[in-house]
């Protein structure tokens, strides 16, 4: 009996911290005209130098980098990538990701979508957490 409400009160509490994570999550989604937009969400996590690109076995792939402008240290930071095509369908995705941004740290981050045809526009999304 003892085991099983132990169960009961971890399961509780692991819930409710994955509750209050979401909660305490920042998300910006964002699409990307022009090599080098610089894209503030107006809480102070900066995301610039962005372009697309193609590695070696022409995949696509988007980098840039990521600062730390709030007042406190960032425990984790999330980028996405999506690429679409001229019909407005997504063809391709990429994720990179960081963990322990400093105040006015910043990080260079990739993601390789591993598609390599013709694409229209490709959005960038960012995720952060204190």
């Amino acid at each position: 009996m003892i085991k099983s409400k132990s169960k009961k009160i971890l399961l509780a509490v692991l819930a409710f911290s994955f509750i209050i994570f979401l909660t305490a999550c920042e998300d910006t989604t964002f699409s990307v005209n022009e090599p080098g937009d610089i894209i503030d969400n107006d809480n102070g996590v900066e995301v610039y130098n962005i372009e697309l690109s193609r590695d070696n076995l022409n995949w696509i792939e988007v980098l840039g980098e990521v600062r730390n402008r709030t007042e406190e240290k960032l425990s984790y930071v999330s980028i996405s990538v999506d690429v679409y095509n001229e019909n407005d369908v997504r063809v391709a995705s990429g994720y990179a990701n960081e963990a322990n941004l400093d105040v006015d740290e910043s990080f260079e981050w990739i993601a390789t979508t591993g598609y390599g045809g013709e694409y229209e526009y490709y959005e960038v999304e960012m995720e952060y957490s204190h």
